[in-house]
Parts: structure tokens; sequence; C-alpha cells
């Protein structure tokens, strides 16, 4: 890959110089599928972080209670100051973290969560039928779709009575602070 890079900058009149300085980003990419599983991870994780937060700007959302994250807040209160679980929940979890705190951090990850498992899902599609991962504004348009579909799945919920109703992803503990 470097020596045709370094070819082709050559054959456009770049010289010898510059080809071998582009030659280490270009081995790294060829890390081969460690590295390229790690670097699609990180760019599928801050494709949900960052659309998160835009949410939370742009279209102000909000967390909601809800009874899942409110039993994860206390399960993982508790356990934090048992010496056998200090050691697994002081990186997540610190003590010194209120319990608000932790309630917001469950939450968070209850919807970064769907969104990853979503986003990864097709972006391993992407990889199997069209040999490519998605570039992040393509992850991005995938999240708001993911958005833009569960919050009308949670409307309709809203006005059908309960027979009807069909599971939404996260806006149930998600969603626009003038929504009820």
């Amino acid at each position: 890959m470097a020596e045709i890079l370094g070819e082709a900058l050559a054959a456009i009149g770049f010289s010898k110089k510059i080809s071998e300085e582009t030659e280490a980003p270009f081995r790294i990419a060829e890390g081969g599928p460690e590295l390229n599983s790690r670097m699609r991870v990180t760019r599928i994780k801050d494709a949900v972080l960052t659309k998160i937060y835009d949410w939370m700007n742009g279209k102000d959302y909000v967390f909601r209670k809800h009874l899942a994250a409110t039993l994860a807040r206390s399960a993982a209160v508790t356990m934090r100051s048992w010496p056998l679980f200090s050691n697994l929940l002081k990186g997540m979890f610190p003590t010194y973290i209120p319990r608000s705190t932790v309630e917001t951090t469950v939450l968070m990850q209850l919807v970064a969560g769907v969104l990853y498992d979503e986003l990864d899902a097709d972006d391993q599609w992407m990889a199997r039928e069209k040999g490519r991962s998605y570039v992040p504004w393509e992850l991005y348009a995938l999240a708001e779709r993911i958005r833009i579909n569960d919050f009308a799945v949670y409307k309709a919920n809203l006005r059908s009575n309960e027979a009807d109703m069909k599971p939404v992803k996260f806006h149930e503990i998600f969603r626009p602070a003038d929504e009820r």
C-alpha cells in the first residue's frame, strides 16, 4: 500500500521524502483485523456519544427515571462499598460519585447500548455486503434514522391501547423534555 502511494505521489511530482513520511500511517492502517476491529468499535462508540449529546443539546432530550435504572443504581451504589465488588465497580462508579450521577450513567449506558447494537449490526452488514464499513457521517445518519423511527413508535404507543403497543428502543427513558 505504501509503495503504491509513494509511486503515485512521485508520478504527480512529490518528492521521495514526502512519500516516506506518508508510509507510517498506511502501515498502521494495514495493522490487521484486530486494529481494524478496534477502530470500527471506536468509530461506532464515537457516533453513539456524538448523537446522544447532539440530541440533548439540539433537540432537548433528557433522561427519564426508569425502574431498571433505579434498580441498577441501587445495586451499584450498594455493591461498590462491598470489598468483593469494590474493585470491579471502582472504575465505573467510584464511591465519591453521588447516587443521581450513578443513575444518569446507568441510563446513558442503556441508551448507548441500544444505539451501539443497532449501528454495529448495520455496520457488520455493510462490511459483509459492500466490503466496507460506514464512515462517521453515515453512522450519524443511521443513528438519526433510528431516533426518528423509535420516536414515531413511542408517539404511536401513546395514542394506542395496550394491546397494540410496539416495543420502543429507548424513548421510554430518553426523549424530549416536553414529551410526557
